[in-house]
């Protein structure tokens, strides 16, 4: 009887779990919306093809709000330059300085403040010829979220951010 009772403790963690990323993911959808609104900043994007891989650099000056498509892959990324603080899909925050690195896995979509200039590489396996269009290979390794609801959503006025919520440090970062 006991292991049933903490069976049901378990899975209740985890739709708990799931009920606090899909809010978060509701947040995240409506910060992009929101942004989405504003000027955009346009950032240097480098494309290195090397056989066998894809490598995509980006550089993000101080002061940026980014918000990452989801990735479909798990790749490893490289931060060589600068500071950005970094949240997960689950709403955790860390703050990433250079040099620095880590494994993105599918799923992820992170949005990030960049505190001091920074720059972050990609490192993607695969053939892809040196003149495919850069758009079509972010296409297979990523998703764009669908945000097109958050504006029905905007006439119910949620908050952006709850207060009290853990890990966040204030608003969103």
């Amino acid at each position: 009887m006991n292991a049933e009772l903490l069976a049901d403790e378990k899975q209740m963690d985890a739709d708990d779990v799931r009920l606090e990323a899909s809010e978060h993911a509701e947040k995240v959808d409506r910060l992009q919306f929101e942004c989405g609104k504003l000027p955009q900043l346009a950032v240097p994007l480098t494309h290195h093809f090397i056989p066998g891989f894809y490598i995509r650099q980006i550089t993000m000056p101080k002061g940026a709000l980014v918000i990452s498509r989801i990735h479909k892959t798990t790749h490893p990324f490289v931060i060589s330059k600068g500071h950005a603080a970094v949240m997960d899909e689950c709403g955790h925050v860390e703050h990433f300085k250079a040099p620095y690195s880590g494994i993105t896995t599918p799923g992820s979509r992170r949005t990030i403040f960049i505190h001091e200039d920074c720059t972050w590489s990609t490192f993607h396996a695969g053939d892809w010829p040196a003149d495919m269009d850069p758009k079509k290979i972010e296409d297979e390794l990523t998703d764009l979220p669908d945000v097109s609801y958050v504006g029905k959503l905007a006439e119910e006025k949620l908050p952006l951010v709850t207060a009290g919520e853990p890990n966040t440090g204030g608003p969103y970062l």
